[in-house]
């Protein structure tokens, strides 16, 4: 009788184990990918910014400062 309970008791366990390290990477990976998607989206803002401010060649000291910013 011992010997089932401890089967069943260890079937839970590692279960439980599972679902926590599973969890754990799951959140890991969300995590990475929402960084991922900022720096993209965060890419392409300033490659729109830079293409239109690189075609208005206009010098004037609000693209300068645009400019600035973006590169730095």
């Amino acid at each position: 009788m011992d010997i089932d309970i401890l089967k069943v008791i260890v079937t839970v366990i590692i279960a439980v184990l599972g679902w926590i390290i599973g969890h754990a990477f799951t959140n890991r990976r969300n995590k990475i990918q929402k960084r991922r998607d900022l720096t993209v989206q965060y890419l392409i803002e300033v490659y729109r910014v830079l293409t239109n401010e690189i075609s208005h060649r206009e010098e004037t000291r609000e693209r300068n400062e645009k400019l600035e910013n973006i590169l730095s």
